[in-house]
This record gives C-alpha cells, structure tokens and sequence, in this order.
C-alpha cells in the first residue's frame, strides 16, 4: 500500500476514535490494556500514572476517567509526531544528504521527537 495512503486512514482512524471517545468508561485496567491497541503513548502514561500518580490513577480508574484521558493523549501525542516527522522529513538539509546519512540524522531526530513528545505531552500531571 502507498505510504500516504496508511497515513491518511490511520488520522481518520484517530479522530474517528476521539469523535467516538465516552465521557466516561468504567473499565478495568485489564479491559483498557485491551483497547487501548491504538498505540504506545496511552500505556505509556497509564504505567507512568500507576508509578508516580497512584491516588490519581485510582481515582482515575474508579471514576471511568482513565480510558478517554489515555485515549486522547494518544492521539495528541500521535499527531503531534507525525506533524515534526513530516516536516523533518521536508527539510531541505536533510533530502540533500546521502542516504546513509539521512538515515542517521532521522533515527536520532526521530528518538529526539518521541523524547520531547513524552515530556510535553505524555508525562505531565493530570
């Protein structure tokens, strides 16, 4: 399948999920590590909540809170990446290199987005 085409389907499959998203979810933790099959961000902060938010992360689960928190962090988090690979991707500096070079310069950029986005988006107070 085209590259494009993946990434359009899985943005509408993102607003899709968020537009479809409850107020509420009255879920176990076993049920949410079963839906939340959309990707890594939401486990992720839902690990990091059970460390260091344990209060919160129980009030959370208890409410029906945590589910359409992770979710939606997910999403943020995944379109906010694909945005700063795009345009790192476009970068003029970066199609001028040789492959091998390009390469190594996206593989780090690429750790170094996933870094700023767990801090910026995944790992903050809630």
């Amino acid at each position: 399948m085209n590259k494009e085409l993946l990434i359009q389907v899985a943005k509408r499959t993102q607003r899709k999920v968020k537009q479809e998203l409850p107020t509420k979810a009255f879920l176990t933790e076993k049920q949410i590590n079963r839906r939340l099959s959309v990707g890594s961000y939401g486990r992720r902060l839902m690990e990091w909540m059970k460390e260091q938010q344990q209060e919160r992360y129980q009030q959370l689960l208890q409410e029906g809170d945590l589910f359409p928190i992770l979710v939606e962090v997910q999403v943020e988090a995944s379109q906010t990446k694909d945005k700063m690979v795009d345009e790192m991707l476009n970068d003029p500096e970066i199609k001028a290199m040789d492959w091998l070079e390009r390469s190594k310069v996206i593989t780090l950029q690429s750790d170094l987005i996933d870094q700023q986005i767990m801090r910026e988006i995944v790992l903050i107070p809630r």
